[in-house]
């Protein structure tokens, strides 16, 4: 069997200030006020995980706390293309799927990935996946469940 390769193809892209301001100039809610008072010097991926918790809680202020709010990590889709592991495995999780005879294409949630990390049946798939989202800044977050 081949080793395992992974390579994260997609990532999401926010406007963080186009979602800040918009929220601003709808309604009274402020949806920084929780990051900035915290002293929080957030990458790009936390980030937008602690304004989504905060705009569907009203006070997360950590990436940590917001991944626990429902829904918010189902807002954020990652995909992998993934070579030597079984995709039948990854079928299981009810990731999006392109396989041909030597890749795999897999895109799912935030949520999604974090089960396929959770499972002790895909550990020679989890550090390729856990090094990819170390990237993102995502590595502690990727260890919630």
């Amino acid at each position: 069997m081949a080793s395992v390769e992974v390579v994260l193809i997609s990532c999401p892209v926010f406007d963080c200030d186009s979602f800040i301001n918009k929220i601003a100039s709808s309604t009274s809610h402020i949806v920084t006020s929780g990051i900035d008072g915290s002293g929080l010097s957030l990458k790009h991926h936390p980030k937008i995980l602690s304004l989504l918790g905060q705009f569907k809680k009203g006070k997360t202020t950590h990436p940590h706390e917001a991944v626990i709010v429902s829904g918010v990590s189902d807002h954020l889709s990652f995909g992998f293309l993934i070579r030597g592991f079984p995709f039948l495995k990854l079928a299981e999780f009810d990731l999006s799927l392109l396989v041909t005879e030597e890749l795999t294409l897999a895109t799912g949630t935030l949520k999604q990935w974090q089960d396929v990390m959770a499972a002790e049946h895909m550990a020679n798939l989890n550090s390729h996946l856990r090094a990819n989202f170390s990237r993102l800044g995502l590595t502690q977050i990727m260890s919630l469940t």
